[in-house]
């Protein structure tokens, strides 16, 4: 684990001050045997990810530690890296330069039944309340920890009798135990295969769903194309704010515009994106896809198009947010514009976008403390590898910019982004005044964050602009 999370490297991420230290429980379908708490995390050094320049590759191995290198030929001591999992030994740098070789620290081993809870046990001795293990599946009864230490025997626990997996859709779900024919979902999108309830009874999971196939140079634009092979389009109709003259052909695959030829527009917008043209100006890391959206689970969580034109930048184009691996971890993933931006002096410099939002809230049955948002997108700035302080975000529907909660150590952290219930098939303006950068030249991530229970759709992004006024 401990070595995922040097080679993700978000150190600036899950370092943040910490308003309190609650955590959420697994939502389980069993009602016996390995249910368990939260626990905290044994990383303390470790992070899921940091945006780094382009030529990162290249700089691995000059000894020095740039570009957004955790090293570079250097050696620690891992009771730095994690002084709970290591009692001594020393970690050299990898070849990589993406994270430390722990494979010669001295681990520290756990012994259940000297009533600490050590990684990687859950508990040790100890009783805990049954509605504290997983309220959604206990409503009373009290259960004893496994003589493994490995989680509760829950064999003691009473039932709630409303659960997800029980097969009996509640008010909370939208699916439990069923499933739906993909052309049920949509029918614009997929044109066969069968959709099961997925784990959270939030929707249904449609990776199976057969997506019909457009054709590319059968003369008909369709489905996810933006053009038909070999036909020519105004630059300044692909995008005004980019280009001020100059003609471009559709691509080979039909996925956009070979904008070589476009003359680019020098004035006053430092940066425009509507998506149609696919991924050239950007670095996209993990689950962020360019397309046509197309994702709906209900009548108030539905994006089926772009706010212009038919492309947008989203979290998942046809399904919900990817979620941590583990209890105690956050999965990270970062849209960065690939060329960095400078920021001129004497101007107002403003990055707008707009947005749907669909992430997730959070009701616990048994601690009101943890009723809050989860998961959701804060924007960074970089210069020449050194995080600088977020922007702050506005919006023209107030409710969607907010704090919302991402795993820390042992519990949660709060952060101030975008999160929230957009609604159905709307885009809200965002902005932030970059103006206080002047002078920098700085690498913009679009940074998502979840936890390890609860996603809906999450983002979708379209006509990204930075203007100097």
């Amino acid at each position: 684990m401990m070595r995922l999370w040097m080679l993700l490297t978000a150190a600036a991420l899950l370092l943040a001050a910490c308003e309190g230290n609650t955590v959420k429980t697994v939502k389980d379908n069993d009602t016996a045997g390995d249910d368990t708490t939260v626990v905290g995390d044994d990383d303390t050094a470790g992070s899921d990810f940091a945006p780094v320049d382009a030529d990162f590759a290249e700089s691995c191995g000059d000894g020095a530690i740039n570009n957004g290198e955790p090293c570079d030929g250097n050696m620690v001591n891992c009771t730095a890296i994690d002084p709970v999992k290591y009692t001594g030994g020393k970690a050299k740098c990898n070849e990589t330069c993406t994270g430390y070789d722990t494979i010669t620290c001295d681990e520290n081993p756990s012994v259940c039944g000297n009533g600490i809870v050590e990684s990687p046990e859950l508990c040790d001795g100890t009783i805990d309340n049954c509605v504290d293990i997983d309220p959604f599946i206990f409503a009373a009864g009290k259960a004893r920890c496994k003589e493994d230490c490995s989680g509760w025997d829950t064999e003691t626990c009473e039932s709630t009798g409303d659960y997800c997996g029980d097969g009996m859709k509640s008010e909370t779900e939208f699916c439990d135990g069923d499933a739906k024919a993909c052309t049920d979902i949509n029918p614009g999108l997929y044109e066969s295969g069968n959709a099961p309830c997925n784990q959270w009874c939030s929707g249904y999971d449609t990776t199976s769903c057969v997506v019909i196939q457009s054709v590319c140079g059968d003369g008909t634009v369709e489905g996810t194309e933006v053009c038909e092979e070999g036909t020519l389009e105004d630059c300044v109709d692909i995008d005004p704010f980019s280009y001020s003259g100059g003609k471009a052909y559709c691509l080979d695959d039909c996925s956009g515009y070979d904008i070589v030829t476009c003359e680019e527009n020098s004035s006053g917008t430092l940066f425009y994106d509507s998506f149609e043209n696919g991924e050239s100006k950007w670095l996209l890391e993990k689950d962020w896809q360019i397309g046509s959206p197309n994702y709906t689970v209900s009548v108030t969580e539905s994006i089926t198009g772009a706010y212009s034109g038919a492309n947008v930048l989203a979290t998942n184009l046809t399904g919900p947010y990817t979620l941590a691996g583990a209890q105690g971890s956050g999965y990270t993933e970062a849209a960065i514009i690939a060329n960095s931006i400078t920021i001129p002096t004497g101007k107002t410099t403003t990055l707008m976008f707009r947005a749907y939002v669909y992430t997730e809230y959070y009701t616990s049955t048994s601690d009101p403390t943890q009723n809050a948002w989860y998961d959701g997108m804060i924007v960074e700035l970089y210069e020449d590898g050194t995080k600088l302080d977020d922007p702050m975000l506005e919006s023209n529907v107030a409710s969607l910019v907010d704090v919302f909660k991402v795993p820390s150590a042992g519990g949660y952290v709060s952060k101030t982004g975008i999160r929230g219930h957009s609604a159905a098939d709307t885009y809200a303006l965002f902005s932030a005044d970059l103006s206080a950068y002047a002078g920098k030249t700085v690498s913009i991530s679009f940074l998502f964050i979840s936890d390890y229970m609860g996603n809906n759709f999450g983002i979708a992004m379209d006509d990204v602009t930075i203007t100097a006024e």
